[in-house]
């Protein structure tokens, strides 16, 4: 915990009691910190949590991944990525034969979307002036299109996602899922 509230991940306090203080330290979270805890009540200033993707950054998958860095800088092709080099297939490919990656790698992404959808529709708005239609291509389970359908109820939103992923989701309404390949067919939007 020391070292977690040296780098700032975690806030350091000692507990004064009759003027003396306490043997023990105690932690206070951090912004930093505050986002690796389940808050998602944004209605009373809550937030997304982004463990889940923290968590699939340092999965075996990424960390093997990250050791190819260095003989990916010195290639003089862009032939394949440090993930390629160490797994001999792309991340996808990969999330699609590996159970246990692939929920791993759908969790971190949906919690990003989480995060980062309240960023788009709060700060970026202005983007979506005039726009009637938004393709999230590769938007699991719909949270950014989701997200900009509620904000701004002009536009129409779609999900590319994979079969395996469209199967699974429930019809509201309130996006059209469409089942595909990113790496195949894009479907039209503005």
């Amino acid at each position: 915990m020391t070292f977690l509230a040296t780098s700032g991940i975690f806030r350091e306090k000692t507990h004064q009691e009759h003027g003396v203080a306490a043997p023990e330290p105690y932690y206070h979270l951090t912004t930093a910190s505050r986002l690796l805890v389940d808050d998602e009540d944004t209605t009373r200033g809550g937030h997304p949590c982004i463990s889940q993707l923290l968590a699939m950054c340092s999965s075996p998958f990424i960390f093997t991944a990250s050791l190819n860095l260095d003989e990916w800088l010195k290639e003089e092709e862009d032939a394949r990525t440090p993930f390629a080099m160490a797994h001999g297939a792309g991340v996808y490919d990969v999330v699609r034969r590996n159970a246990a990656f692939g929920s791993c790698f759908d969790e971190a992404m949906a919690s990003d979307s989480r995060f980062v959808s309240e960023i788009v529709v709060r700060d970026y708005g202005k983007v979506f002036a005039g726009v009637t239609s938004v393709v999230d291509v590769g938007g699991h389970n719909g949270t950014m299109a989701r997200a900009i359908a509620k904000a701004f109820p002009h536009v129409t939103c779609s999900v590319l996602e994979l079969p395996r992923v469209v199967d699974a989701m429930p019809a509201d309404g309130t996006v059209e899922f469409i089942a595909g390949d990113m790496r195949e067919f894009i479907p039209p939007a503005e």
